[in-house]
């Protein structure tokens, strides 16, 4: 059995935890995920099933690459907790700008680069949260522009273009 004598629980599912704590073998302070199966409170500290913890420790040696995207635009904002994207994009031949939330936590990188034909800044955010975001961008946008015509006019999904994004892995 490892156990954690100082440590934090950042957060608690009904599974699992996730524990904020220095790390000897890695010989720095860390955030991982542990499942509650294979851990138990104690007074001494969180005991941790020793094959649990050997896989664990492997893990967070190997840092995991994340699938990203990068999102270029001319204009956003900053808000208390999340940047608001102005986007381009084209439906059909008609022009607009949906704006995208991100979360402050999500955006891994940001930065201003010489103007060109994308935008002038980019946020680098992970492709699982942009593909989940997107479908709520496409689905907004097509309901404003669809609301007052009759069904054969009504704009499709596949008209909708985003001029802003390009898959990249971390």
């Amino acid at each position: 059995m490892k156990t954690l004598e100082n440590y934090t629980i950042v957060k608690e599912t009904e599974k699992a935890l996730l524990i904020k704590a220095f790390v000897s073998e890695l010989e720095k302070e860390v955030e991982f995920w542990l499942p509650k199966s294979k851990t138990e409170k104690k007074d001494e500290g969180l005991e941790i099933d020793t094959e649990t913890w050997e896989t664990k420790i492997e893990e967070l040696k190997i840092p995991q690459e994340e699938d990203c995207v990068f999102v270029y635009v001319d204009k956003y904002e900053e808000l208390e907790k999340s940047y608001k994207l102005i986007l381009t994009a084209t439906l059909k031949k008609i022009n607009t700008n949906p704006w995208a939330f991100v979360p402050k936590t999500l955006v891994k990188d940001l930065g201003e680069i010489e103007e060109n034909e994308r935008g002038k800044f980019y946020f680098k955010i992970p492709l699982w949260f942009w593909e989940k975001n997107l479908e709520k961008i496409i689905s907004d946008t097509l309901e404003f522009f669809n609301k007052d015509k009759e069904e054969e006019e009504k704009f499709k999904k596949n008209d909708f273009k985003l001029h802003n994004v390009e898959k990249n892995k971390s």
